[in-house]
Formats: C-alpha cells, structure tokens, sequence
C-alpha cells in the first residue's frame, strides 16, 4: 500500500479552514463520564446486560499521507473505523472511502460520531484500519483508547474530560 497513516487524534470539535487548509482540533477526548439520575431504574436496569446509546458529539481526525514515488497518481483507500468494548468485541463497524487526488501529498479524513452504544464501563477503543483496495481486509494501524465511566447520582448527563 503507498499511504501510511500519520496520526489520530479524537476531539470534541474540529473546525476546517479550507482557504488555509489546516484544522483546529478543540479539546481531545480520553475521557467520557456519563450520569445516570438515581430516579433512572430503566437506565441502572440496563448496564452491563446490553447495550445503551449515548447521544454524543465527538471527531475522530485522521491524517494519511502518499509513501511512493508515483505522487502523480491517484490513490483511494478505504478506512475502517471500528469501536471495540472493553472485552475486545466489535460494538459498531463503519467504512469511509477517500481519495488522493494525484496532486496532494496527504489527506486528512474527520469522522463525525454523534452517538457510541456502550454496555458497561471500562476502557473502549476505536481501532483505525486502512485498505488500498475494495477486497482486501483492512491492516489495523492504531488504537484510540476512550474510558468510559458510569456515575449514579450525579447531576449532569454527560461530561467529558481531557
């Protein structure tokens, strides 16, 4: 494959200058709290025995840029982005298609999330993996951690901490 992953990084908010071409990556995410009222029986009844949406709003921004010498061509890459529980099973698969255009050296792919389910707390992960064509099975190249935590009796729904 001639495209390598840079980095990812998963936020709160990005905001894209296309003029400039640059991104603005506005309070990285390792933590999410979330609050369950005491008077929340159906909620408390759930966790652990199967799985709650959390309406959320978060960015996974991923950078990737062309390795060979062909920077003339086009390259289209297919990412994977998968989000795993705590005990390694597959909550959610979702699969972007992206192309280098023949005169950009790299290529910056956001994943808007706008709700995880989740069973219980623990550390989750969104595991990022890549592909060069449609048939092949994608090479996993990072792991983003996201700890997720459970409060009773707490005053706010959902909080999240850097």
């Amino acid at each position: 494959m001639n495209i390598k992953h840079v980095w990812t990084i998963l936020c709160e908010q990005c905001i894209v200058d296309e003029n400039k071409k640059m991104i603005s990556l506005i309070n990285s995410v390792e933590n999410l709290n979330v609050s369950i009222a005491p008077t929340d029986s159906n909620a408390k009844d759930l966790i652990g025995k199967q799985q709650i949406s959390l309406p959320t709003k978060l960015c996974l921004v991923s950078y990737f840029y062309k390795t060979d010498s062909k920077r003339n061509e086009n390259s289209k890459i297919y990412l994977t982005i998968d989000f795993v529980d705590p005990t390694g099973q597959l909550l959610k698969s979702n699969e972007l298609e992206a192309e280098l255009k023949d005169n950009m050296a790299g290529l910056r792919i956001v994943a808007n999330i706008e709700a995880i389910s989740i069973v219980n707390e623990g550390l989750y992960s969104f595991r990022i993996g890549v592909r060069d064509k449609k048939q092949n099975k994608p090479t996993y190249e990072t792991e983003i951690p996201l700890k997720i935590s459970i409060i009773i009796n707490a005053d706010k729904y959902i909080t999240k901490k850097s």
